[in-house]
């Protein structure tokens, strides 16, 4: 009845577009996902996609780095996981991607 669906694809459009960014990054081997779900991969080496070790924790060192932006993330190993809910605004998205890219290049 509200075409939620219809109404988010501008923002699920925005979202994707200022997550390619991060593909610039040292440490992001990927970035996949579909619609509002999307995986960040954390990697040693870009070139060789060579996964940090556990005890590393690289997707905890971004957690920890995003909380400090008020931004709360449970990563799972060195994926970042981001699905955020359907009612953020285009602003909320662009300080989470920008607040995701600055925390990875703090954090690695």
């Amino acid at each position: 009845k509200e075409r939620v669906i219809e109404k988010i694809q501008p923002k699920i459009k925005l979202f994707h577009e200022l997550l390619r960014e991060l593909k610039d990054l040292e440490h992001v081997g990927d970035v996949r996902g579909r619609g509002f779900m999307v995986g960040i991969e954390l990697v040693k080496d870009k070139e060789t996609k060579e996964p940090y070790p556990y005890g590393y924790k690289a997707g905890f060192r971004v957690a920890e780095a995003l909380l400090k932006r008020n931004i709360y993330m449970r990563p799972i190993g060195n994926v970042i996981i981001l699905v955020p809910p359907l009612s953020i605004t285009e602003e909320e998205i662009e300080y989470l991607c920008s607040s995701l890219y600055d925390a990875i290049k703090e954090a690695l």
